[in-house]
């Protein structure tokens, strides 16, 4: 029984972990992308700053900043080292002329952007534009839908453990009757009668709470230790993640208290007042 209560709360709560933690490295990679237009080998200085005016003023675009051969060299230095530019043999005169693009706010909210930036290239100036990939907008917009599954699979996932903790203590409810009548022959009160039940619940509730939030936990975990080599760039779990992650060990206590309370609703008094 413990292991079916694990199971059905554990499954939106790793469903809604994976949405969480898929859109947090969607979002983080998107924000920090900065859309670049590169331009003709023969294009002018006059042309690329009159170029580079009209697309700071899109109203998406905060700024847009011309960059020469001689500054993306000194980015490729910045980013790689200087020996490893050396031993690639890269100079400045093969580097082609560039507009940076800072988005007003962070790409994520700017489909439309990324679409105008990726229709520039056909203009005449232009060779070819770097924005960020449509996949990761779509992973985006699946984890919101992924979030809204786990969000129905776990109230389906409450009730489904409120029903199995309710079945099973029921069925210890119904060995123990006997011993509840003779007691109850001796004046036991209701309170004494039910707590056993009361007891019982909450340390399945918790117990089965603890099993999950752990196993959650652990996925976090592993998450910020490995996000590097599975999506290519460190991420964090997002607070929100954690949130989930402690839900189990909150609610499931609470549901094995009110399922408690159901079964405990012996028939002791009822038998005691027929035989009195």
């Amino acid at each position: 029984m413990t292991f079916a209560v694990v199971v059905v709360v554990a499954i939106p709560v790793v469903l809604a972990l994976t949405a969480l933690c898929a859109q947090s490295a969607a979002t983080q990679w998107l924000s920090s992308y900065t859309p670049i237009v590169y331009l003709e080998a023969d294009t002018s200085g006059a042309s690329a700053q009159a170029l580079a005016q009209e697309l700071g003023e899109w109203s998406l675009v905060k700024e847009a900043v011309v960059r020469a051969p001689e500054d993306a060299h000194a980015v490729l230095v910045a980013r790689l080292g200087a020996d490893v530019v050396t031993e690639l043999g890269i100079t400045p005169t093969m580097l082609p002329t560039s507009i940076v693009l800072e988005p007003a706010l962070p790409v994520v909210g700017h489909i439309d952007l990324v679409s105008r930036v990726a229709g520039l290239e056909a203009r005449a100036e232009v060779d070819a534009v770097e924005v960020p990939s449509s996949d990761a907008m779509q992973v985006v917009t699946l984890a919101g839908v992924g979030l809204g599954v786990a969000a129905f699979l776990a109230l389906f996932g409450l009730f489904a453990a409120l029903a199995l903790l309710l079945g099973y203590l029921e069925r210890l409810r119904r060995a123990d009757e006997d011993v509840d009548r003779v007691v109850a022959l001796f004046g036991a009160y209701s309170g004494e009668l039910r707590r056993p039940t009361l007891v019982r619940g909450l340390a399945l509730g918790t117990a089965c709470g603890i099993f999950v939030s752990l196993g959650g936990a652990m996925a976090l975990l592993s998450w910020q230790l490995w996000s590097v080599n599975l999506v290519g760039t460190a991420s964090s779990a997002p607070a929100v993640a954690w949130s989930v992650v402690a839900s189990p060990v909150l609610l499931i206590p609470i549901l094995g208290l009110v399922a408690a309370f159901a079964a405990s609703r012996t028939p002791v008094q009822i038998w005691r007042g027929a035989h009195a």
